[in-house]
């Protein structure tokens, strides 16, 4: 389908590239889309160095988009989807079209993809994991306390599928836990074994704790980590998957 390209300004643009450059007509309103030019022939083929080119004019000056299927590779080269402005069209972008380490840490934003904007799991339990750590430092020890997660502000409710945690300052006999309310809640409140904070290293639940089944946190809900001793130091390491 055709590869249309839009000028948000009210100027003549010459593109970077193309056989031969086109000149886009001129937006009767910046930074709305002028009508669409069909380039689709002149930027078919061109070198990496000139859709580098083109993605360099790029930003605030025209938008490209495809009308519907690509028909080729434009690498380095931002172009939307038939849905529309900043939203890739159903099938815009196939599963062999985005050569190696075309995306890359440098060209996604820290924060552009929260948590709460993953995908939940679908009906067969099937969805994209997410890592959840929290470390907590030693208190002064001697008594009991909570180092809090979430105090009812999980952004979404999610599942916890496994956990682990790290024990860096042991205090014999003693335990840390996760709970779904401060205050040393009953078992009803676990969400995780109560490991042993005697020796120092990495332990994985075993599910014994937890009733031997996955639980979860409700959206706005509260995630704790419960020391029986406060001189107990380390972090938890959670895998989840958010839930509906």
């Amino acid at each position: 389908m055709p590869l249309i390209v839009y000028n948000l300004t009210g100027t003549p643009v010459t593109l970077a590239a193309g056989t031969p450059a086109p000149v886009v007509p001129i937006s009767a309103a910046p930074p709305a889309r002028g009508p669409g030019l069909n380039v689709t022939s002149e930027l078919r083929g061109l070198s990496g160095g000139s859709y580098a080119a083109l993605e360099v004019q790029r930003p605030a000056t025209v938008e490209y988009a495809w009308s519907g299927d690509v028909e080729y590779e434009t690498a380095g080269l931002t172009v939307l989807g038939s849905a529309g402005a900043g939203v890739p069209g159903a099938g815009s972008v196939g599963n062999t079209q985005l050569a190696a380490n075309a995306v890359n840490s440098a060209k996604i934003a820290d924060g552009s993809v929260a948590g709460a904007d993953v995908a939940v799991s679908d009906a067969a339990g099937l969805g994209p994991a997410l890592s959840l750590r929290k470390a907590f430092a030693a208190g002064a020890g001697g008594a009991p306390d909570d180092v809090a997660i979430y105090t009812a502000d999980a952004p979404f409710k999610f599942r916890i599928l496994d956990s682990e945690v790290l024990i860096e300052t042991t205090v014999a006999v003693e335990t840390v836990q996760l709970r779904s309310s401060a205050g040393g809640g009953g078992i009803a409140d676990a969400r995780s074994d109560a490991f042993s904070a005697t020796v120092a290293g990495r332990l994985r639940d075993t599910g014994v704790g937890i009733s031997n089944a996955t639980k979860t946190i409700e959206a706005g809900g509260s995630l704790v980590i419960r020391r029986s001793d406060s001189g107990i130091a380390g972090e938890f390491l959670l895998r989840i998957v958010k839930e509906t």
